[in-house]
C-alpha cells in the first residue's frame, strides 16, 4: 500500500485494541500494586499500637505495650526484640488489600475458617480491628483475608503471612536482655549453683561495689573473714546491716559478660528442657531506672552453651555460657582482697625499691606507664605496666598476727621490697594520699605490710599509720616479679 498523507499506518489499528485494554486496566487500578491491595489492611495508624494478639496454626502470640517496653506472652513468655516488633508493626501497617472479592466468605477455597488460618486482633488509641488470613492463591501468590468487622473478603500480599509463619521466634530477642546498659546497673543479686541464697551487691555513689554480709558470714572465704578485722576500709555498717567491700572489676566483668551473652536456640516449653534450679547460676540486675533483668544459667547444652531462662520466661533457651564459666562462688574473686584501698592502676605514680637492688620511679603517661628514674629506660615501660596489673591481682590469702615484741616481721634476711603509690584525691577520698606496701618473707611465707600517709595533713602529725598492723599473706609470684623488674632497671641501657 502506498503511503498517503493523513492516513494512519495499519500497525496503529492493530495495536489500538491492546492499548485500549491496557488503558482501561490502568484506570481501574489493575496494576500489580493494586492487585496486592489499594487500601491498607488496617485503615488506622499502628504507630501507637497498644496490643496485638495473633492466633495461628498451633501458635498463640500476645504483644502488649507496657510502661517499660514490650511484653511477649501467649504460648511463649519471653523478651521481645524491639526492632523485630517494629518490623512486625511496619509490615502490618504497610500491607495493602485488594478490592472486595465477590462470593461467600465461608468458601472453603479461601481457608478463612480452617485450622491453618491466622487471626490478628490489634488495639490502638485510634481504633481496633481484627483480620483473618487464610489460604494462599497459588496463581497470584497472595493470600485471602477477611475483615472481621464487616465480613468482606480481600487478598493481601505474601509479606505479612510469611512473617506470621516465623512467630513467635522472630520476635524474641537474640541478645540476653534488650536495651541492657551495664553502666546503669547499681544492684546485683547472684545465686551460685548450689548456694542456699543469693549474694547482694550494691554500688554506692562513688561507683564502688559492696557485698551485703552473706548468711554464711564469709565462710566461703576464711581469709577474707579474718582480714575484715584489720582493714576498716573494707567494711562498713549501715542501718544494722554489715557491708563488705567488693572487688569492682569482678562485678564490672560480670555485667560486661552478661551483655555478651547470646541466645543460640529457642526450645519449646517443657519440663525436661528446663535445667534444675539447684544447678543454676541466677543473676538479677537492676538500676535506678527501675529496669529489672533476670537470667539463669544451668545444665550444659553442648560446648560452651547451657540451658537457661530469662525474666521469668517458661521456655528454655540455649545460651552462651560466659557468666557460668567465669563466676566463682567462693567470694575470693568478688571481694576486695587487694593490698591497696584503691588500686595501683588508680595511682598517678609509684616507686619501687629494695636494698641492694636499687630504685625505680614510674609515672602514669596517658593510658600507660613511663619509667622516669632511672632515665632512658623506655624498654621498661611495658614491664612497669605488667607490674601494675600483677600487683592489683595480688590478693590477701591469709592474715598473720603482728609480732608481739615489736620487731620487724620481714627482717629475716630475704629481700624486702617497698612500693609506694601516690594516689590523687577523689570524691571518695578528697585528700591525696600515699600508700606504702612492704613485701617480703615472714615465717616462710610471702607477706605484705601496708601503711598509709595522708599527704594533706601537715607535719608533724603526718606519718605512716599501719592499717591494723597485721601481715597479709600473698602469692609469692609478686616477689619474683618485683625482683625481676628491679634487676632489669639496674642493667645498662
Amino acid at each position: 500500500m502506498k503511503f498517503r498523507p493523513g492516513l494512519l499506518p495499519r500497525s496503529f489499528w492493530i495495536l489500538l485494541p491492546i492499548l485500549a485494554v491496557a488503558t482501561v486496566l490502568y484506570l481501574r487500578g489493575g496494576d500489580r500494586r493494586d492487585e496486592a491491595g489499594g487500601d491498607r489492611l488496617f485503615p488506622f495508624p499502628l504507630s501507637e499500637l497498644s496490643s496485638c494478639e495473633i492466633h495461628g496454626p498451633g501458635r498463640h502470640v500476645v504483644l502488649q505495650r507496657t510502661a517499660r517496653g514490650w511484653r511477649l506472652d501467649g504460648d511463649v513468655r519471653d523478651l521481645p526484640d524491639p526492632g523485630s516488633v517494629e518490623r512486625l508493626i511496619g509490615t502490618m501497617q504497610t500491607s495493602e488489600r485488594s478490592s472486595e472479592i465477590a462470593g461467600a466468605a465461608g468458601d472453603p477455597a479461601y481457608g478463612l475458617d480452617g485450622p491453618d488460618a491466622w487471626r490478628l486482633a490489634v488495639t490502638t488509641p485510634h481504633g481496633s480491628g481484627a483480620v483473618t488470613i487464610g489460604h494462599r492463591n497459588p496463581i497470584t501468590g497472595h493470600s485471602y483475608a477477611r475483615d472481621e468487622g464487616n465480613g468482606r473478603v480481600y487478598v493481601v500480599a505474601a509479606a505479612l503471612p510469611a512473617l506470621l509463619a516465623t512467630l513467635p521466634d522472630a520476635l524474641r530477642a537474640r541478645g540476653l536482655w534488650p536495651r541492657y546498659d551495664p553502666a546503669g546497673i547499681d544492684t546485683v543479686r547472684v545465686r551460685a549453683p548450689g548456694a542456699p541464697a543469693a549474694d547482694l551487691y550494691v554500688r554506692d555513689g562513688d561507683r564502688r561495689w559492696w557485698l551485703r554480709r552473706p548468711a554464711d558470714d564469709l565462710a566461703r572465704s576464711p581469709a577474707a573473714q579474718r582480714y575484715q578485722a584489720h582493714r576498716a576500709d573494707r567494711r562498713r555498717d549501715a542501718g544494722g546491716t554489715t557491708w563488705y567491700r567488693a572487688r569492682d572489676n569482678s562485678l564490672l566483668n560480670l555485667l560486661s559478660l552478661l551483655s555478651d551473652v547470646r541466645v543460640l536456640e529457642f526450645r519449646e516449653p517443657s519440663a525436661d528442657a528446663a535445667p534444675p534450679v539447684a544447678g543454676e547460676l541466677t543473676v538479677i540486675a537492676s538500676g535506678a531506672d527501675g529496669q529489672r533483668h533476670e537470667a539463669a544459667f544451668g545444665a550444659p547444652a553442648g560446648q560452651e552453651r547451657v540451658f537457661g531462662r530469662r525474666d521469668g520466661g517458661r521456655a528454655a533457651l540455649v545460651l552462651t555460657d560466659q557468666p557460668l564459666r567465669n563466676w566463682r562462688a567462693d567470694l575470693a574473686s568478688s571481694l576486695h582482697l587487694g593490698l591497696l584501698t584503691a588500686t595501683l592502676a588508680a595511682a598517678d605514680s609509684f616507686a619501687l625499691s629494695s636494698p641492694g637492688l636499687g630504685e625505680v620511679l614510674t609515672v602514669k603517661s596517658g593510658e600507660g606507664w613511663r619509667v622516669a628514674r632511672p632515665s632512658d629506660r623506655a624498654r621498661l615501660d611495658e614491664l612497669a605496666g605488667d607490674i601494675v596489673v600483677l600487683f592489683d591481682r595480688t590478693s590477701i590469702q591469709d592474715v598473720l598476727p603482728a609480732a608481739a615484741d615489736g620487731r620487724d616481721p620481714l627482717a629475716g634476711g630475704d629481700p624486702v621490697y617497698e612500693l609506694t603509690a601516690w594516689l590523687p584525691g577523689s570524691a571518695a577520698a578528697p585528700d591525696a594520699a600515699a600508700s606504702t606496701v612492704r613485701l617480703g618473707v615472714a615465717d616462710g611465707r610471702a607477706a605484705a605490710l601496708v601503711t598509709t600517709v595522708n599527704t594533706a595533713t601537715p607535719s608533724p602529725a603526718r606519718g605512716r599509720a599501719p592499717l591494723g598492723g597485721a601481715l597479709f599473706v600473698v602469692d609469692p609470684e609478686i616477689l619474683t616479679s618485683l625482683r625481676t623488674f628491679l634487676l632489669a632497671a639496674a642493667e645498662a641501657p
